[in-house]
C-alpha cells in the first residue's frame, strides 16, 4: 500500500521575534545556526528499512551560543516523535553532523566538538528514541593536528566508515584526511590511516546498501606539489570492493582536466551507489582560466559522472549570483535513487534577481532526475519557489543547506534550513543572525510507478503558486484541482483578510483593492490552500 504524506507548513509561526514565511515541509527543529556543513552537504537525513526518517542538524539558541547536535525521528506513519528534537551531544561546541542507520534501525551520528577538539560518534539506544551513547572516535594522525568535519556512512555489511580532515588553518592550508572504521556497531574503532592530502575538507564515504563496496569521493588539486591554488582541482575517488581491503594509492581521476579546459572542481560534491552497485558522482564546477588563475565566484555547472555514461551536464548557472559562504550559484548538491533505477539530484540555487538588502542571494531548492542512469537529465524543478528581493533581516525567505536521503520512493525525502535572512551569518558574518526553521519535506517523485491501483490517485504537483509575486494590487493563484478546497489569505498578524471556495478550480484571481471597500496595505501576506487531505502554504508580497 502506497503511503500518502500530508504536506503542511507552519503559517506565520513566531519564534524569538521573527515571523516565518511559508516554506514547504514540517518543522522538526529550530536553530540560529543557519550554516549546517563545511563545504559539501553530507548526509543529515536517512530513511531506514521500515520507512522512518532520521534527521540531524546543528543547533544554537543564538549565534555561536552553546552549539549542539540535535536529532529528530519521523516514523513510518509520518508522525514526528521528538517534538522539536533532542540533543545528541552532551557538551556544547558540537556541530557538523552526519547520520546513517544500522540494520536494527538505530540511528548513528558522527560530528566534531570544537571545544575539546574531538571527533565523536553517537548511537541511539533503540530506533527513534533519541537516547544516544557517545564514543570518542580516533581523530589524530601522527605528526598532524586533530581532524574535524567527519563524514560517515554504513555499508550493507554493517561496517561504519568515518572520514575526517585536519583543520587547514593549522597546516598552511594543505589538508590531510584520515580514515577509521568500526565493525561492531561503533563500540570499537581501528587506528586511523592517512588517505590523501587535499585542499577542500569534505571527502565523502559512499557505501553500497546491500554489500561492502565503498568509495571515498573528493576533490584534489591537479598538482599537489605546486604553489597553493584552490581552484585548479579534479574529481577523484578511491574504491574498495569489500570495504575492508584498501589501496589508497589507487586513486581514480574522474575529470582529468587539462590546462586549457574551461572547468575545475570546486567544493561541492556527492556520491552514491545505484541498485547494481555502480558508483555515481556529482559536483559543481567553476569556470577557470589556467593562464591567469582566475576563477568564477558564482557561475558554475553541475556535472554527473558514472563509468557507464562518463561526464554529463545536470544543470547550468552561468550567470551572476551572490551566494553564501563557500558556495557557487549551484551549491549543496545531493544524489538519490528510487527502486526503479531513476536518479535524482538536489541542490540549492542562488540568483542575482533575488537578493536581500545586504546583497546576498536568497536560496531556493531545485531537483532534476534521470531515467537513463545519468546520461541525460530533466529540466530543473524549483521546489521552494520563494522570492523575496530586497528583503530585510527577518523578512527573507532563503531556503538552503539541504540534504536529501539517498533512498527515494514516492518522495524525495529532504531536510533543509529555512532562514529569514540570506547569507551564512554563522559561517562568515554574512547578513544578520536570525531564527531558522529546520524543515522536513517529502517532495513528490514525479516519475514514481509503484502506486497501488486501489488507492486514490494523488496529484503530484502539490504546489500553491501565484503570479506575479511580488504584486501590486492583484495576483492569480494556481493550485491542484480537487473536489473540495478553500483558499485563504492572512496578514502578517495572522488575521484572515480573504477567503474563497476553491473546489473544482485550478486558479483564483485576488484583487486586494476589492475587500468590501477596504484597501489592504503593502506588506507580507500568507496564502493557504486547504483540502481534506492536505494544506499548502505560500508567502506573498504586496508592493504598492
Amino acid at each position: 500500500m502506497s503511503k500518502v504524506i500530508l504536506i503542511t507548513a507552519t503559517l506565520g509561526l513566531v519564534f524569538a521575534g521573527s515571523v516565518w514565511a511559508s516554506s514547504p515541509g514540517d518543522t522538526v527543529g529550530t536553530t540560529y545556526y543557519d550554516m549546517q556543513n563545511e563545504i559539501s552537504a553530507g548526509s543529515r537525513i536517512v530513511v531506514d528499512s521500515e520507512g522512518g526518517y532520521h534527521i540531524v542538524w546543528m543547533k544554537a539558541n543564538a549565534a555561536y551560543d552553546n552549539r549542539a547536535v540535535y536529532y529528530n525521528f519521523i516514523d513510518e506513519s509520518g508522525s514526528k516523535q521528538l517534538g522539536d528534537g533532542t540533543s545528541v551531544s552532551s557538551t556544547s561546541g558540537a556541530g557538523f553532523p552526519s547520520v546513517d542507520v544500522l540494520s536494527s534501525g538505530k540511528a548513528v551520528v558522527a560530528y566534531h566538538n570544537s571545544n575539546n577538539n574531538d571527533v565523536n560518534f553517537a548511537k541511539d539506544g533503540a530506533r527513534g528514541t533519541g537516547l544516544f551513547t557517545l564514543v570518542d572516535v580516533p581523530d589524530t594522525y601522527p605528526a598532524h593536528e586533530t581532524a574535524y568535519w567527519p563524514k560517515m556512512a554504513v555499508d550493507g555489511n554493517g561496517r561504519i566508515h568515518v572520514l575526517s580532515t585536519v583543520n587547514f588553518g593549522m597546516t598552511n592550508w594543505w589538508t590531510p584526511f584520515i580514515y577509521t572504521y568500526s565493525t561492531d556497531n561503533g563500540s570499537n574503532w581501528e587506528d586511523v590511516a592517512l588517505v590523501d592530502t587535499l585542499l577542500m575538507q569534505s571527502p565523502h564515504p559512499v557505501c553500497s546498501r546491500t554489500g561492502g563496496k565503498t568509495a571515498f569521493v573528493y576533490g584534489r588539486p591537479r598538482d599537489i606539489e605546486a604553489d597553493l591554488d584552490w581552484y585548479d582541482a579534479d574529481m577523484y575517488y578511491i574504491e574498495s570492493a569489500d570495504g575492508s581491503t584498501w589501496d589508497f594509492s589507487s586513486r581514480v581521476n574522474v575529470t582529468n582536466y587539462q590546462n586549457d579546459d574551461t572547468y575545475r572542481v570546486w567544493t561541492d560534491w556527492d556520491g552514491m551507489y545505484d541498485n547494481d552497485d555502480n558508483l555515481h558522482i556529482i559536483w559543481s564546477a567553476i569556470v577557470y582560466d589556467y593562464d591567469t588563475g582566475n576563477a568564477s565566484t558564482d557561475s558554475c555547472v553541475l556535472f554527473h559522472w558514472s563509468s557507464a555514461t562518463g561526464i554529463d551536464t545536470v544543470a547550468t548557472a552561468l550567470e551572476v549570483a551572490y551566494p553564501s559562504y563557500w558556495d557557487l550559484a549551484i551549491a549543496k548538491v545531493n544524489l538519490g535513487i528510487d527502486a526503479n533505477d531513476n536518479l535524482f539530484a538536489l541542490w540549492t540555487r542562488y540568483s542575482a534577481s533575488d537578493t536581500s538588502d545586504d546583497g546576498y542571494s536568497n536560496g531556493d531548492l531545485y531537483f532534476a532526475y534521470s531515467t537513463d542512469n545519468g546520461d541525460s537529465w530533466s529540466s530543473a524543478t524549483n521546489i521552494t519557489d520563494s522570492q523575496t528581493p530586497g528583503c530585510a533581516a527577518g523578512d527573507c525567505d532563503s531556503d538552503h543547506w539541504a540534504s536529501m536521503a539517498e533512498v527515494v520512493d514516492e518522495y524525495l525525502h529532504i531536510m533543509y534550513i529555512h532562514d529569514t535572512d540570506a547569507g551564512a551569518a554563522a559561517g562568515s558574518n554574512e547578513g544578520d543572525t536570525t531564527a531558522c526553521q529546520v524543515l522536513y519535506y517529502p517532495q513528490p517523485n514525479p516519475i514514481w510507478v509503484g502506486i497501488d491501483e486501489d488507492e486514490p490517485i494523488v496529484d503530484y504537483e502539490l504546489r500553491l503558486r501565484n503570479y506575479p509575486n511580488p504584486f501590486n494590487n492583484s495576483t492569480i493563484f494556481e493550485f491542484p484541482m480537487t473536489r473540495e478546497a478553500e483558499l485563504s489569505i492572512y496578514n502578517i498578524r495572522g488575521e484572515l483578510v480573504f477567503e474563497a471556495d476553491a473546489s473544482k478550480k485550478s486558479s483564483i484571481a485576488w484583487d486586494s483593492e476589492n475587500q468590501g471597500g477596504k484597501s489592504l496595505a503593502s506588506g507580507v501576506y500568507f496564502a493557504r490552500f486547504t483540502t481534506k487531505d492536505y494544506a499548502l502554504n505560500r508567502r506573498i508580497v504586496m508592493v504598492k
